[in-house]
């Protein structure tokens, strides 16, 4: 296989996978302040490896300059060996049409002054064999220069190709670098989204935090309500997933889970662990249909992957009101209630509230 045909192949597997990575990418980002973050670094961390594609790209086609150049250069000095040759070719058959003209312009009269210039027949024979060799040399060197000529022709012919050959491989591989800029680009672009997104996100986050807290001041709710924190659940459930790092359950690679995973019945009443108020109640990304409730203290507890939610936006709830019921919406293997704990808005482990 070619060069020309390497680079086609690997412009083509390039190709259909950006396109492959960019329609997942778009396709996969969450809701979530924290999930718009790691997939804003995910983003940049593509368009770096793009940007250094590019550099290697256009290393390579500056390498493939310098051969051209080179080429160019090989073949400026065949052509003017090919016109040294072409006036050597002249000079010598003007030599020897001189002798020709000179030996054999009248017949045999070369031959008669050659005879009667010798003084014996050894002189003879010597004086015929000098102008047979001068002859048979001007022949030869005139066939050599002949061929020297058409081989620096062939050779010219042979670098022209290779210098197309070149510049033809220099154009497949300015593609590819211009694909991998494009894409480059288009990661930095989705980079700067996400990080938009997530801070307005955290914004809002903050906001409805900060209203809540103040509601919840001003009712004298702050703080857990009496008698400490409820289990999410009317049962204990099985612990799935714990907080931290762990196997992601789909793509088996080691990941961040912010929260633990209670596998139970499918529409098992979920509870609100204290008094709070709804900061979310919606669709949210990987986790599904979510509630998002603000308990004071800095503190918010996030339900995920409910079949249902029983409350709204804005809404106040006691301590063991049922705010949703078990499911497994959004990005879930099976039934069960993500539980994740904030505090200022990072979350932290929720056996802390126990």
């Amino acid at each position: 296989m070619n060069l020309s045909a390497k680079l086609r192949k690997i412009e083509i597997v390039i190709s259909i996978m950006l396109v492959i990575s960019l329609v997942l990418s778009s396709t996969i980002y969450a809701t979530t302040e924290a999930s718009k973050r790691s997939e804003a670094e995910k983003a940049g961390n593509k368009a770096s490896e793009l940007y250094q594609k590019v550099g290697e790209a256009e290393a390579k086609i500056k390498a493939i300059q310098d051969d051209i150049n080179n080429k160019q250069a090989e073949i400026n000095t065949t052509k003017e060996n090919i016109e040294k040759t072409k006036v050597d070719i002249e000079k010598q058959n003007e030599l020897l049409n001189d002798r020709l003209s000179v030996m054999y312009k009248t017949g045999s009269l070369g031959l008669i002054e050659v005879i009667l210039s010798s003084n014996n027949v050894n002189e003879l024979l010597t004086n015929i064999s000098i102008v047979q060799r001068i002859l048979t040399n001007d022949k030869k060197v005139l066939k050599d220069l002949k061929n020297k000529r058409k081989d620096l022709e062939t050779l010219e012919e042979n670098l022209s190709k290779q210098e197309e050959e070149l510049k033809k491989s220099q154009g497949e591989v300015q593609n590819i670098r211009d694909e991998y800029k494009a894409n480059a680009d288009e990661y930095k672009r989705q980079q700067q989204e996400l990080i938009d997104e997530a801070n307005r996100l955290a914004a809002e986050t903050a906001k409805a935090q900060a209203e809540a807290e103040k509601k919840l001041a001003e009712q004298g709710s702050a703080g857990g309500s009496s008698g400490g924190y409820l289990w999410p659940l009317p049962v204990n459930g099985v612990i799935t997933s714990g907080y931290g790092y762990r196997s992601d359950p789909f793509l088996g690679t080691r990941s961040y889970h912010n929260g633990i995973d209670i596998a139970a019945p499918l529409g098992t009443p979920i509870r609100s662990v204290a008094d709070g108020y709804v900061t979310l109640s919606s669709w949210y990304g990987g986790y599904g249909n979510c509630v998002i409730i603000s308990i004071g203290g800095g503190k918010s507890t996030l339900y995920g992957h409910m079949n249902s939610r029983a409350c709204s936006a804005g809404q106040y709830v006691s301590k063991g009101q049922v705010v949703g019921y078990l499911g497994t919406t959004g990005r879930s293997t099976g039934p069960h209630l993500h539980f994740t704990l904030f505090q200022n808005g990072v979350d932290i482990n929720p056996y802390s509230l126990y």
